[in-house]
């Protein structure tokens, strides 16, 4: 039996609230889609596994459906089934039967495990949606009960199982750990492989067991752009994007073995990222510098972060370096932002004496963590992010009519074309 496994497409996900962004993500599916129907014409693909987070989160937009839609679509068309499971980005763990899963297997686009299983041949495919992990014994006593010891079971799962290898970061604790034990445990007597989400890195396997990870069809975070360190007024790079794609995995049913084959898929735009280290930032060297990155790394549609870290020279501030006005001198990327971790010297009020104050974060950096820390579980905090950083952005730049137009889209209004919010914002 062959199967494609991917998961983390996240169709609808506006990265750095960014509808290009979303264009991009939807865009990659479809590669993969393309790429994955190639290889079903040369070698025949029997079954397609989504291991969750198909979509951004549990309420997609008309165009994210009709995205999905037309990918998953093309699939069946040549008779491959798809079997899919809900991720945390989905649904909320709390009420996980709304979702928009539902939706898609009421049209008989994916056979939805929330807490199910299908067997195909002699392979039973096992699945449950993605669970906090203090749960973990419930679903234990799930799969336990469901695993058979005369089949090849293929258990899916949006979780991280422990001992997994990663490199792109998370957070110091994941809600969603499954203990390894569960995995042994389950393995004792039995055939069983576990494809898994979650984990955004590329082609990732468990050392231990056989537990397999595609990672995201897109560039997720910024340790994953291409990335370049910028010293004495040289370029160096230090990686390029990181990989991304889809798993074909080919499995002997006679004896359980498998193989697995990595699928690699371009990513839609250039995502760099420029590391600008100073001892000591001197504002006027730091504007030469912008000056030359600039004529650089003005690329055509790419995504750039600048992140500058140092100690300013005493008697300046952050607002001496000028990013913003650095930004709109950018003319031909999709979007340029900074994030300044640095600090500086100031006179202590009691000594007279030179102490060094706390880190300055970028204002990005600030606005996400005023914002979490007022919504805190709120499960549309990234959504509102996005749309308050994009409002800013757009007033930066004087851009009136995107300002107008990102509040219809929140809103569902038309507004007028003279007065309303105008004149409050400008």
């Amino acid at each position: 039996m062959i199967i494609a496994h991917l998961a983390d497409i996240h169709i609808g996900h506006r990265q750095y609230g960014l509808d290009q962004r979303a264009e991009d993500y939807a865009r990659t599916f479809k590669k993969a889609v393309d790429k994955l129907l190639e290889i079903h014409e040369d070698k025949h693909i029997d079954v397609v596994v989504i291991s969750g987070d198909l979509f951004d989160n549990a309420k997609p937009s008309p165009i994210s459906y009709l995205q999905a839609i037309d990918c998953l679509r093309r699939i069946r068309e040549v008779g491959i089934p798809i079997i899919a499971i809900r991720g945390n980005h989905e649904a909320s763990v709390v009420n996980p039967t709304e979702n928009p899963l539902n939706v898609l297997a009421s049209m008989n686009l994916i056979k939805y495990l929330e807490r199910g299983c299908i067997k195909l041949d002699k392979v039973l495919f096992i699945g449950h949606g993605c669970i906090y992990t203090e749960h973990q014994n419930k679903l234990y006593a799930y799969l336990m009960n469901t695993v058979s010891s005369n089949d090849i079971n293929i258990i899916l799962l949006h979780q991280y199982i422990e001992g997994t290898p990663y490199t792109y970061p998370m957070p110091n604790i994941d809600y969603y750990t499954i203990s390894s034990k569960i995995v042994k445990s389950l393995m004792d007597g039995r055939d069983c492989i576990f494809l898994c989400g979650h984990i955004h890195d590329f082609n990732l396997r468990h050392p231990q067991y056989p537990v397999l990870y595609p990672g995201s069809l897109e560039i997720w975070d910024s340790k994953e752009f291409e990335t370049y360190t910028y010293e004495n007024g040289k370029f160096v790079k230090i990686k390029d994007m990181s990989d991304k794609g889809f798993l074909i995995i080919d499995i002997d049913e006679s004896t359980g073995k498998f193989k697995v084959k990595p699928i690699k898929i371009e990513p839609s735009r250039r995502m760099i990222k420029l590391e600008l280290k100073y001892d000591t930032i001197d504002p006027m060297k730091f504007k030469r510098d912008m000056i030359d990155i600039i004529e650089k790394f003005d690329i055509p549609n790419a995504y750039v972060q600048i992140e500058v870290s140092g100690k300013l020279e005493r008697g300046y501030t952050s607002r001496d370096l000028q990013c913003s006005q650095f930004r709109r001198m950018f003319k031909n990327v999709l979007k340029v932002d900074f994030k300044l971790d640095i600090s500086r010297e100031v006179s202590s009020p009691k000594s007279g004496s030179s102490v060094r104050t706390g880190t300055y974060y970028g204002i990005d950096t600030i606005i996400k963590r005023a914002i979490r820390e007022v919504l805190k579980n709120d499960p549309d905090v990234e959504i509102i992010e996005n749309i308050i950083l994009e409002l800013l952005d757009s007033v930066e730049r004087g851009d009136k009519y995107s300002v107008v137009k990102i509040f219809e889209k929140v809103l569902n209004i038309q507004l007028k074309q003279e007065g309303d919010i105008r004149s409050l914002l400008f």
